[in-house]
């Protein structure tokens, strides 16, 4: 038997030019990636990459058999590395980025190429039942996330603190019999026709307090996993499913959401799984139930009906299944217009929590102007009219290969949320807003079924000389291992200040304001006065019963008639936070 020497010695003699090539192509690749990435980045570092890649090489060269099968392998176990390309645009257009982290990217796509070699090889241990592997998975990841979530709020640290308020004073109100009053607009049905929000208010009472919500909103996000599995196992086989439940738990667009704030469609993704679930399965009576239930979380949801009853006459299902989502969803459409209508006749319509419905109305239904006018007009003012909004798109599909979701026509079905999200002006590229969630559903399940479609196409195997069961696996890994080396977009959010004389001294300045009583903050403390009945912002008209104010915040700015804030005396000052009083 020849020793690993005598194999690298073998291999490297059999290696042809185009080998050679490529493996200069990688190095370059990862070399360019590192340096536009590091402000201390020299041409050493043309050559550490290089070495790097060259050692992984010979590695995987040493423990195969002599060539050609072992360079066949060596290349596949390569594949990874060409994640880098689609790292590359981000240094130059999102800007909400902070740090690349490139050699965190750069050792997951090299854990890559490892398990690309072990699958390969038929090293890959499936010992534990998969069931098992994935609930302990989807345990540690609540556990994780629910910690850091409640951890980031009770830090005040809170990224979307107004509209934690909004929600958790919701539930609150629902379980003291005001249902889906809030303080901003009135009534939640002024923005959103959303009566699941009911469903969660048990468990709020349980515990009334923002953390429930937020915990619950992980719970669902990971239950997820369940209806995903299941829709797994129609697609492909055992060997692929773990590494795309993985990606499915992962995915930018999802697992952003545990740093969000307990929006109604969080709790969209298991509801939806289920319903896309029992449709593959010809279940009709289970599909409408959680249709309807996907329906009950958000108005917008009417045309997921619609396009899933234009899904079923592209796959010339029955004809129930083409009519009854068709006209469920314009009716529960038309109904939910109507509600939102009604209750914006009797509350002030608050443009923030209301933005996406006005921005819309206000460029597409201009009461001076003509239809067509209207139609240019909004179209030229959208994301689509600006060219650097694609980003967007770039940072939904990236994660999947680009391409990948387009391979199946499962994707169309989350068309209707990506042609919202296009229509509006504000940019929404920003991975812990929930406004890409279903359209990410979608193309994960898309792209799920590709992997299918792919490993079933003769030339592919061929190539490879691999069989269609083998290149599923790859395939499964390397939209795996493409969704984790994307974990940039959402790692900074893990981050916890450590700031306790902070926390301790607003907590103290917040107990100040008794429960029963109005009081008036800014947009990042709300959320930790929704307990009562009324609370306002700092610019709003009308004011609080007491006022909190944390440092580096005017009195003001708060009130700016001189003569109405002599009516509130300081009761409360320490570290810069300080507690007005009405007289």
């Amino acid at each position: 038997m020849p020793s690993p020497a005598q194999n690298i010695k073998e291999n490297l003699g059999a290696a042809s030019l185009i080998d050679i090539f490529y493996l200069i192509f990688l190095s370059c690749i990862i070399s360019f990636f590192l340096i536009i990435n590091s402000y201390t980045a020299g041409v050493s570092l043309f050559f550490l990459p290089f070495g790097i890649v060259a050692f992984f090489w010979l590695v995987f060269l040493s423990g195969l058999k002599p060539s050609p099968s072992a360079l066949r392998s060596a290349r596949l176990s390569l594949m990874p590395v060409g994640i880098v390309l689609l790292l590359i645009p981000y240094s130059y257009f999102y800007a909400p980025l902070e740090g690349m982290e490139p050699w965190g990217c750069l050792s997951i796509v090299f854990i890559g190429t490892v398990i690309f070699y072990a699958v390969i090889k038929n090293n890959v241990q499936k010992t534990a039942p998969l069931p098992l592997v994935l609930a302990v998975v989807s345990v540690l990841y609540v556990v994780y996330f629910g910690f850091l979530s409640v951890l980031r709020h009770l830090n005040y640290q809170d990224a979307s603190s107004f509209d934690v308020a909004i929600y958790s004073q919701i539930q609150w109100n629902n379980i003291h019999g005001r249902f889906f009053h809030d303080s901003i607009s009135g009534s939640n049905f002024v923005t959103h026709n959303s009566p699941f929000l009911i469903l969660l208010s048990p468990f709020y009472a349980v515990y009334p307090h923002p953390a429930t919500l937020l915990v619950l909103k992980t719970l669902f996000l990971a239950f997820g996993v369940v209806p995903f599995y299941l829709i797994l196992k129609t697609f492909v086989n055992k060997g692929s499913i773990f590494p795309l439940a993985l990606g499915y738990l992962f995915f930018p667009f999802i697992v952003g959401q545990n740093f969000n704030a307990p929006h109604e469609t969080c709790f969209l993704t298991p509801l939806l799984l289920f319903s896309f679930y029992f449709f593959i399965k010809g279940r009709f009576k289970s599909f409408l139930v959680f249709l309807f239930l996907c329906l009950s979380v958000k108005e917008h949801m009417a045309l997921i009906a619609v396009m899933y009853g234009l899904y079923a006459f592209y796959l010339k299902k029955e004809k129930h299944w083409i009519i009854a989502p068709l006209v469920i969803g314009v009716v529960w459409g038309i109904f939910s217009m109507w509600i939102i209508y009604h209750f914006q006749k009797i509350y002030n319509v608050d443009p923030y929590p209301a933005w996406l419905i006005v921005n819309i109305k206000r460029r597409f239904l201009r009461p001076d102007h003509p239809i067509w006018s209207n139609l240019i007009w909004g179209l030229e003012t959208s994301n689509l009219g600006h060219w650097c909004n694609f980003s967007s798109f770039y940072l939904l599909l990236a994660p999947l290969g680009i391409i990948l979701p387009f391979f199946t026509s499962i994707w169309v079905l989350g068309l209707p949320e990506m042609a919202i999200n296009f229509l509006s002006t504000v940019p929404l590229d920003y991975p812990t807003w929930h406004y890409n969630l279903v359209s990410s559903v979608f193309l994960l399940l898309a792209s799920a079924g590709a992997v299918k479609k792919l490993s079933s196409y003769p030339w592919l195997c061929f190539r490879a000389q691999l069989s269609p069961d083998k290149i599923q696996e790859l395939l499964s890994w390397f939209l795996c291992i493409c969704i984790l080396s994307h974990f940039f977009l959402w790692w900074d959010f893990t981050h916890i200040k450590n700031h306790p004389r902070y926390v301790k001294t607003m907590d103290a300045a917040i107990s100040m304001v008794p429960q029963s009583a109005s009081v008036s903050l800014t947009k990042h403390l709300v959320a930790y006065v929704t307990d009562r009945k009324d609370y306002f912002l700092c610019e709003d008209k009308r004011k609080g019963q007491y006022i909190v104010l944390d440092k580096n915040e005017r009195m003001g700015e708060c009130i700016p008639d001189a003569g109405q804030a002599d009516h509130y005396v300081l009761i409360f000052r320490q570290e810069g936070i300080r507690v007005y009083k009405l007289k």
